[in-house]
């Protein structure tokens, strides 16, 4: 049995799990009907979400199953003391020895009734008096809490959870439920928080290893795709088709950051790969011939025809800042495009370029244009600059996001 319980964990079912959850609903609300005033599905439904939403770490069946049989447990003990307290003060006794079938028993040959054990038949063949429906009541409470007591009523829910069939996916599954329970749908959102937390290491391992090819991103950038691609994947992951949970979500997780940070640039994914292109195709050469290369070898090292290379200016706000400036750290990071003066050509184009950031900066703000001549100008650290400005790291890392933003915006208009 504990292989299967492993392959269970390790395989997220989503869809059964939802329709599992039901199905112990169900049986509970049917098994406790005598206290459905109090019992209903969107008490306990309420319940298990709100449960499901604060907790982090566990094994899903055996945590809703868990918490559904307390659920009940803590609803059914409050109804029995409610009652055995009522009744208590109609006789002018205890409420605790009520509570017991040793209670009633002494409760009813006090009252001259014949009696020498309990049981359904017993009190059926009782007169249909206020008294008799209150003792009546309670057994069957008593009976129940001996049900839950006993082992019997977790048992029950487990074999349940076990043998109920997983149906489709996870939003067919969320459709079916909510159509005849509506407040079955956060349980089952609840449920997709609950599972995702298990599997956050693998939205960390995607964002580290894109972070290394995709510019101007840091692992935290990219983990809110990441966590949009997990959710994806536990939504769609079928695991009768035998293949690991990982492999599958990784390739999800992978897939919505790339096109989370694509979608949020305008520039087509084409233009970047030419862009990449370029920019590897112009360092293989650099190592080669000891200098910067000019376009006329660039465009036949990658194969391409010189025209295109004019849409590079509309590409070099993206890049032109982040290669003028340097990193966190304050190493300077070189500008690709810095030309030798043995392209006269080349010359031009940089002195154009020149002359677009120089107008671009002068339109920025005071304390912008300061920290960026630090950075471009100086080579100084964002610690030092904080140091001469008296201000602190945060408020120069602002100043600096802030000017990058506006200076590419500045770029891409002036290039036009």
């Amino acid at each position: 049995m504990l292989p299967i319980e492993r392959k269970d964990y390790q395989l997220p079912d989503l869809a059964g799990d939802c329709e599992k959850t039901n199905q112990i609903i169900l049986f509970s609300l049917k098994k406790f009907s005598l206290i459905n005033y109090v019992l209903t599905y969107n008490s306990l439904a309420d319940a298990l979400a709100h449960l499901l939403e604060t907790k982090t770490t566990g094994v899903q069946r055996d945590f809703i199953t868990t918490a559904l049989v307390d659920t009940v447990g803590d609803l059914l003990e409050e109804e029995l003391e409610n009652l055995a307290y009522n009744l208590s003060l109609e006789l002018d006794m205890e409420a605790l020895p009520l509570r017991t079938e040793a209670g009633l028993l002494y409760l009813l040959r006090k009252n001259n009734i014949e009696v020498k054990t309990l049981s359904e038949k017993f009190f059926k063949g009782l007169p249909g008096n206020h008294l008799n429906t209150y003792l009546y009541t309670i057994y069957k409470l008593i009976q129940m809490e001996e049900y839950i007591l006993s082992g019997k009523f977790i048992v029950k829910v487990t074999e349940l959870w076990d043998t109920t069939p997983r149906l489709k996916n996870f939003d067919e599954t969320v459709i079916k439920l909510t159509a005849s329970e509506p407040a079955m749908e956060r349980v089952c959102w609840a449920i997709l928080k609950f599972e995702s937390n298990k599997h956050t290491n693998l939205v960390w391992h995607e964002a580290n290893k894109l972070e290394r090819s995709l510019p101007n991103r840091s692992s935290d950038d990219l983990l809110a795709y990441g966590y949009m691609g997990l959710r994806t994947a536990l939504r769609l992951y079928d695991p009768t088709l035998g293949f690991r949970f990982s492999t599958y979500a990784c390739a999800r997780i992978n897939g919505t950051i790339r096109d989370g940070v694509r979608a949020e640039s305008p520039i087509p994914k084409r233009l970047t790969t030419f862009q990449r292109k370029v920019a590897a195709a112009e360092a293989e050469l650099q190592q080669v011939l000891g200098r910067y290369p000019s376009i006329d070898e660039v465009a036949k090292k990658i194969g391409e025809d010189i025209d295109k290379f004019s849409i590079l200016p509309k590409l070099a706000p993206e890049a032109s800042i982040d290669n003028l400036s340097t990193d966190d750290d304050g190493r300077h990071i070189s500008n690709s495009w810095e030309v030798s003066n043995d392209d006269p050509s080349l010359l031009v184009i940089a002195n154009f370029q020149h002359s677009l950031v120089t107008q671009a900066i002068s339109s920025l703000h005071e304390d912008e244009q300061l920290v960026i001549s630090y950075i471009m100008h100086d080579e100084i650290s964002l610690n030092e600059i904080a140091r001469i400005m008296g201000k602190d790291n945060r408020e120069i890392r602002i100043l600096r996001d802030r000017a990058y933003i506006k200076l590419r915006k500045a770029l891409y208009n002036l290039a036009d």
